[in-house]
Parts: C-alpha cells; structure tokens; sequence
C-alpha cells in the first residue's frame, strides 16, 4: 500500500502493515455520498445555496460572539443574496 492510504501510529507517525486503512468515504445528510476532499468540493459546489448561508451564518456568529436569533437571519440573507450577486469573492474593500 501507498503511505497515504493508511494512519501510521508508530513513531512519529510512521506507517506500520498493521496500521489501519483509511477510509475517505462519507455521506451528506441527505444521502449524498462522496469521497475524500476533492468528492466534498463536488458535492459543495452543487449545494451552493445551503454552503453560503451555513458559511454567512457561521461568520455572523463568530463576529458578533454569540448565537444567531431569529431576527439576525435577515443580515445572514442579505449577505447570501450579495455574495450570491457580486460573487464569491472575500477581498479587502478599502
């Protein structure tokens, strides 16, 4: 096997035949299955929609240090339909 193919837990990480084999393969919530990462960019590009809002939700919640309400998701579908308009893009504006 390939050394990418398996977790080494020996000495500082070396691959032993005994190690486990990686297993790269998930499934989205609503059965989507896909492998590794390039499988998951695949499967992000085709849920844009559901990818932005999670991404402008996480980012409202990290800015302003707590929990999204109710009346925060207005801003969160603001921002959506601009990066959805202008393109997603994250670069300086000044």
């Amino acid at each position: 096997m390939i050394g990418g193919d398996q977790e080494g837990f020996g000495y500082k990480g070396r691959i032993g035949k005994n190690d486990p084999v990686i297993d790269a393969s998930a499934k989205m919530i609503d059965g989507t299955e896909f492998v590794g990462v390039d499988g998951l960019q695949k499967v992000l590009l085709t849920k844009e929609d559901l990818f932005l809002n999670c991404m402008a939700g996480k980012l409202f919640t990290y800015a302003l240090g707590r929990e999204l309400g109710v009346a925060d998701q207005l801003h969160v579908k603001a921002a959506v339909n601009h990066i959805s308009t202008n393109g997603p893009n994250i670069k300086n504006t000044d």
